[in-house]
């Protein structure tokens, strides 16, 4: 039965039409540059960041019906690092719905959550890198996958949750709508390439019906998922650490660091030089406003709404009537066109892009994180590739293990769902640059489903790296998470003493925020010191409730005088790991 609605006020009902009418536009297959680009990187009016000193935050995103609050541990690029805090609040009456338990790893939920509802009730949960595992085998659990509502619950049930609080329908009635949708789609005859459009269709048809409410639900959801989704994407990590790494053109940091996805868009006609004229563009609008503040808790936050006006503007709009109006664009685009048309530019050497065509391919690329964000449709996906013998990609995580010496390390993979096929091959992929992949340093493991581990030596040390795990069916390759580490500068004899804790410091050399990751068996009180040559303590930070496992935590060390620097975690006012880095301005 449906639970009785309040009426909201009329700024929430504004919010609401944008959220909706921003999603339908991309779930009916059209883009509006504008209202993406703000939606994705100028959403203050819906999500507020609160610094709360040693690196925590506390992040407030209002919804129509609900108030949802994350606090914990941020990174630099603003990843949920650490145990966090997820509370669940009516809106407007703000009474607790549930609270959430959970520890994160690179902005994914990573271990046991724990969820507490106000009536009492408690539901465990296993993840891994954000996917929903058995929290034996740690992979992909039991489901019947002919049933998308079974998936939806199952996989994602956090979104169902939500759901539920958003729509005013319960479980049963929401899965009576996926059984609906599923029937609709069962109707109709079409190719699996042409899904979404099938998809977009059903969702115009239940509009109109007792459904509505929920479909209008999902779309709010969908929007807020698909934003954090977009958090993860290449070009936004690249730009935020070329302020944070003081590199002196995005260009070189996209050469160096990201030359993957210099690769990508080299794959879709544009040459280096077209890039680079892009960047230098890019640049020189992001410091028309004068410098950032990278001593403020909000550096992550500037660059991003610096981003968004750059790229407006990149793109051919105005950002002061863009932030009045969501309907600027026209000439709505179907994203899939619109990357096959700059595809097809590879058809014709030699023409010179401009800057503009470049950021409109940049801001196109995003999309598909954000898309990602619709579990109705993945779960939809899913159950009719099933039922029609259709081989998804597999699903493939990375997680880091632990250092071996000052020149190598172990990583995991865990092939968590094969996608309906057979998996031919599996293994690790890593080299110096951010996402790596099969043309790059690649180790092969047996293939199958499950967890699988591999060694890397003859590292360099001092070096940063990253490796992604992959695994091939065929449908093609999935690679996982990227993983980021450094190699040992040196090899602490009081690494024993210390039951295998390990400190990681990068950047190194570094001029400004550093990070400092390292893995503890104890949850006691930790002190991390920066001590000069002299033997001087020039910076130091109190640890307290770090959990046990892998912690990250960033320092801005921008004020200390170049030199070499040593970081030393003490625990317990007693046991010390301590690595040596360099500062160089």
């Amino acid at each position: 039965m449906k639970k009785k609605r309040l009426n909201k006020t009329s700024w929430k009902s504004t919010i609401s039409a944008i959220i909706f009418g921003v999603f339908v536009w991309f779930a009916l297959g059209s883009i509006n540059t504008t209202a993406f680009l703000y939606s994705i990187f100028y959403n203050e009016t819906l999500e507020k960041r609160t610094s709360l000193g040693d690196s925590k935050f506390e992040v407030v995103e209002q919804h129509i019906d609900y108030t949802k609050i994350t606090t914990g541990k941020q990174d630099n690029i603003e990843w949920w690092q650490g145990k966090v805090t997820i509370t669940m609040k009516s809106y407007p009456e703000m009474e607790i719905i549930s609270t959430e338990e959970v520890n994160m790893v690179d902005d994914r939920r990573h271990g046991i959550s724990t969820k507490t509802y106000a009536d009492g009730h408690v539901e465990t949960t296993c993840y891994n890198k954000g996917q929903v595992v058995d929290c034996e085998s740690q992979i992909a659990p039991t489901v019947n996958k002919e049933s998308a509502s079974d998936i939806l619950s199952t996989k994602n049930p956090e979104t169902l949750n939500e759901l539920e609080v958003k729509s005013g329908f319960d479980a049963a009635q929401i899965k009576a709508m996926l059984d609906t949708m599923q029937n609709m789609m069962f109707a109709v005859t079409f190719d699996f390439n042409n899904f979404d459009t099938v998809y977009q269709d059903i969702q115009e048809e239940l509009l109109s019906t007792k459904y509505d409410s929920i479909v209008a639900a999902n779309a709010e959801l969908s929007f807020y998922q698909g934003i954090q989704l977009s958090k993860f994407d290449e070009f936004r990590i690249a730009v935020i650490n070329r302020y944070l790494r003081g590199d002196n053109s995005l260009f070189n940091s996209i050469k160096q660091v990201h030359s993957n996805y210099l690769h990508l868009l080299n794959n879709y006609g544009y040459s280096d030089i077209d890039v680079e004229n892009f960047c230098n563009d890019f640049d020189r609008l992001m410091t028309s406003d004068g410098l950032l503040d990278v001593n403020s808790p909000y550096l992550v936050d500037s660059i991003e709404k610096r981003m968004v006006r750059v790229l407006l503007q990149m793109t051919g709009y105005d950002i002061l009537y863009g932030l009045k109006s969501l309907n600027l664009d026209n000439q709505n685009l179907s994203v899939s066109s619109f990357l096959k048309s700059q595809y097809d530019r590879a058809k014709t050497p030699g023409v010179a892009a401009t800057p503009r065509q470049v950021a409109q391919l940049v801001v196109g690329l995003v999309y598909y994180h954000y898309i990602e964000g619709d579990k109705i449709r993945k779960a939809l996906m899913e159950s009719y590739a099933y039922q029609k013998g259709i081989v998804l990609f597999p699903i493939v995580t990375t997680v880091f293990q632990n250092r071996n010496s000052s020149s190598g390390v172990t990583v995991s993979g865990n092939v968590i769902d094969d996608g309906g096929g057979e998996i031919i091959t599996q293994g690790f992929v890593w080299g110096t640059f951010y996402n790596p992949n099969y043309r790059d340093n690649v180790i092969a493991e047996d293939p199958g489903t499950g967890l699988f581990q591999s060694e890397i030596n003859g590292l360099v040390e001092g070096v940063t790296y990253y490796v992604r795990s992959f695994a091939t069916n065929s449908a093609g390759t999935q690679y996982g998470n990227c993983v980021e580490f450094t190699t040992n500068l040196s090899v602490s004899t009081d690494m024993n003493e210390l039951n295998n804790p390990e400190l990681n410091i990068y950047p190194n050399p570094t001029s400004g925020v550093t990070n400092f990751r390292f893995n503890v068996n104890t949850t006691e009180k930790i002190t991390l010191s920066i001590i000069n040559l002299k033997g001087q303590i020039v910076a130091q930070k109190e640890l307290s409730g770090k959990i046990s496992g892998e912690n990250l935590i960033g320092i801005n060390l921008s004020n200390l005088e170049n030199g070499i620097y040593t970081g030393r975690l003490t625990i317990d006012n007693s046991k010390q790991l301590n690595r040596q880095f360099m500062i160089a301005h």
